[in-house]
């Protein structure tokens, strides 16, 4: 047995794993000071110095519980590490026998696993080249293919074969139709455009005979309508001279005539601002004596009203002791200022 084991089945455990499990503050200790503790106020000067005492005396007691849990473990904690060195210990010595095994193990999993993938690929290539090959004639349900077997396979790409090579006789043949047609609709395109050349040819020197008409008429038109529009521009010319004329005449009239209203029609505006300024002087004259009045009649209420605002300032809080408290008393200040603004500014 080494050293270890020795150790661990030795009295370390044995010494107090069975003993009653015992502090120093009783049961009846705690009860007692519980009923002589529990429900003190620090209201008071005197009762506040019991509350300190109090918590002295159950932190002395607090601090004596836990030096003795710390030498009453001690014991289990020294076995507690012996057990987990001499664990490891076991363990590591497994391990070294464990792990060749398990290497050699995977070594084995490993070819075999290698072997599985070179078939699976020699099977994929095989497959993919018989693929190719019904593809290169044609041939497109590859849903059966990978269940063929050889005869199968050889059957059915014959039969594949033949097929394509009639698909290809016949599209050849009709490409050499379709070239056939296709050359006698190009000569009969070619005929039909010479002679819609020639038409038009013809047609184009008719039309420069009728273009060469219309611009001889064109041109005596404009001549005759530059010669009628010489006529009605002189014509124009003589009957705005005259209404010109005419209009200054009227002109100078009205201009008399207006002249001599407007002289009229100021001097009337005049008298009437006059009588209007002093009408609106003595207005505001016996507005401002009714204003004056007003606030002499109110200004002892104005007084008290501004008293009674300076007071509402000075008011003192409470200190509150809560939150909720303090946000009320805040709400009761910021209401009472509010109060105390208007009393200034009511009667203004």
């Amino acid at each position: 047995m080494s050293t270890a084991e020795q150790t661990i089945v030795g009295e370390i455990v044995t010494n107090n794993i069975h003993q009653p499990i015992k502090f120093d503050v009783t049961n009846e200790a705690i009860r007692t000071l519980s009923k002589r503790l529990t429900g003190l106020k620090a209201d008071t000067p005197a009762n506040y110095l019991a509350v300190k005492s109090g918590i002295t005396e159950v932190r002395t007691l607090r601090v004596r519980v836990d030096a003795t849990r710390k030498e009453l473990k001690e014991d289990a904690l020294k076995y507690g590490r012996l057990v987990e060195s001499e664990a490891k210990r076991i363990t590591d010595l497994l391990v070294a026998i464990e792990g060749p095994l398990k290497a050699e193990k995977q070594k084995a999993d490993d070819a075999k696993e290698l072997e599985k993938q070179l078939i699976f690929e020699a099977k994929q290539r095989a497959l993919q080249t018989r693929i190719d090959a019904l593809i290169a004639v044609g041939f497109n349900r590859m849903i059966h293919v990978p269940h063929w077997t050889d005869e199968e396979y050889i059957q059915e790409l014959a039969k594949a074969t033949d097929e394509w090579n009639a698909k290809l006789r016949k599209e050849a043949s009709d490409k050499a139709e379709t070239e056939r047609v296709e050359a006698e609709q190009a000569e009969a395109s070619r005929l039909e455009k010479i002679a819609y050349l020639q038409e038009r040819q013809e047609f184009e020197i008719a039309l420069a005979t009728a273009r060469k008409l219309d611009a001889e008429r064109a041109e005596q038109n404009r001549v005759e309508r530059e010669a009628i529009e010489a006529e009605r521009k002189a014509m124009q010319a003589e009957r705005e001279r005259i209404d010109k004329e005419e209009k200054e005449r009227q002109q100078a009239i009205y201009l008399e005539r207006l002249s001599k209203e407007k002289y009229e029609r100021d001097l009337a505006h005049a008298i009437e601002c006059q009588a209007l300024v002093a009408e609106q002087d003595k207005l505001v004259a016996i507005r401002e004596a009714d204003e004056a009045k007003r606030i002499e009649a109110f200004k002892p209420d104005a007084e008290k009203l501004k008293i009674l605002g300076d007071t509402l300032r000075l008011i003192a809080f409470p200190e509150m002791a809560t939150i909720e408290g303090t946000k009320c008393i805040l709400e009761i200040n910021r209401r009472l200022h509010i109060a105390a603004e208007y009393c200034d500014t009511c009667l203004s």
